[in-house]
């Protein structure tokens, strides 16, 4: 515990913090990581679905960022990327995935990650190594490796979409304070508007001007029509980039992400979830809807 709290306390040329109360979040926290992989290490389905190519995803990627921060001695950015990190990410797999993850993924969780903190948590990660029935010392193991082609951004970005949809859904509830809604319906972006956003995504990395934004979209013929709109939507663009999404996600791939919402709507809050496209939706609020950003509509 002394030794993760050491290794959080600051990195490069900042005066360190060693933060007293942090001691018992260290405590917390190997204490909550040590029953999770005791309790699902060498457990688990055989089949794959779209949140294993995520979960795949994540691993990879704190592998890899863990690697590059120790190799850079920077400690606390090391422990976020492992320990914090990928903490939150099993939590959010498990809970997606009615606690019945894949088998290998767990594993490959489970070896990766006590590999990885063992250079900060020695004598931890040497308990749970026996415990998992690793042979040897784990300190004695091989550095895990990450696999780039492992790292799937627009996995990683449907699964953040569900996330912030679904915390979309929670910050509109609370606002329009509705303790018992009969029916929630998430409406999709309209097809010309995904259009429009790639359009967009690439002509801002030439231009900021306005009316050539402007005209190049409406140059496109599925977009020409919607000349209104896409006004508005440059203007609030160049106001603000973080408006459209860091990754382009294509509509039957966010149609799934909506679909895996739905069910955890439905399973938390007990009521009806509609999916629609804004093409076919009869809702005012439809007009709102933007690629990455559906509508809801709260009843």
């Amino acid at each position: 515990i002394v030794r993760l709290a050491a290794a959080y306390a600051g990195e490069g040329v900042d005066d360190a913090n060693y933060d007293m109360e942090f001691l018992e979040t260290a405590k917390k926290k190997l204490n909550e990581l040590y029953l999770l992989i005791k309790d699902n290490y060498g457990k688990g389905r055989t089949d794959t679905n779209a949140i294993d190519r995520w979960f795949e995803s994540k691993i990879n990627t704190a592998i890899k960022n863990t690697t590059e921060a120790l190799e850079s001695m920077l400690f606390k950015s090391a422990v976020q990327y492992s320990l914090m990190d990928m903490i939150r990410h099993l939590k959010t797999y498990l809970k997606r995935t009615n606690s019945k993850p894949n088998k290998r993924l767990i594993n490959l969780f489970s070896e990766s990650l006590i590999k990885m903190l063992t250079p900060v948590t020695p004598h931890f990660c040497e308990e749970v190594w026996e415990a998992i029935g690793g042979k040897g010392f784990i300190s004695a193991q091989s550095w895990p490796e990450y696999e780039e082609e492992k790292i799937d951004k627009e996995a990683e970005a449907v699964e953040e979409l569900a996330h912030s949809t679904l915390s979309d859904f929670e910050t509109v509830l609370k606002l329009a304070q509705i303790e018992k809604p009969k029916e929630v319906v998430l409406v999709a972006a309209p097809t010309w508007k995904y259009e429009l956003v790639r359009i967009l995504k690439e002509e801002l990395e030439k231009t900021r001007d306005q009316r050539a934004l402007i005209n190049t979209c409406l140059a496109e013929k599925d977009i020409k029509p919607h000349g209104q709109e896409v006004v508005k939507i440059v203007q609030m663009v160049l106001k603000d980039s973080g408006k459209l999404p860091e990754i382009l996600i294509d509509k039957e791939k966010e149609l799934e992400a909506y679909e895996s919402v739905k069910g955890l709507i439905k399973e938390d809050y007990k009521v009806a979830v509609v999916i629609e496209t804004a093409e076919k939706s009869k809702e005012q609020k439809a007009k709102q809807a933007m690629p990455g950003k559906p509508a809801i509509i709260i009843k």
